[in-house]
């Protein structure tokens, strides 16, 4: 699998559906609601395995203080098994 990260407010509803229900999230379910959030996300950098959208994160701040990531999400399917490495 390749790799590429992209820094990118613009999603389609069916790309962020996917991701999101894949990690048990019901935000996957409002699709206008998150296409929107992330288009006035302060930031967001999503991982992209060829077209398919396998991970993404957004973050927030105010320009002067405050900053915070919002969301984190890894589709599951795409995570490497670790536990082998965890023992």
């Amino acid at each position: 699998m390749t790799i590429e990260y992209r820094q990118t407010r613009d999603f389609t509803e069916e790309d962020l559906r996917r991701l999101f229900l894949s990690v048990g999230w019901e935000s996957g379910r409002y699709l206008k609601r998150l296409v929107t959030a992330m288009r006035n996300s302060t930031h967001v950098i999503s991982a992209w395995d060829g077209d398919r959208l396998i991970g993404l994160v957004r973050s927030l701040d105010d320009g002067a203080t405050i900053a915070f990531l919002h969301y984190v999400l890894v589709d599951p399917s795409t995570r490497a098994d670790t536990s082998a490495t965890n023992s």
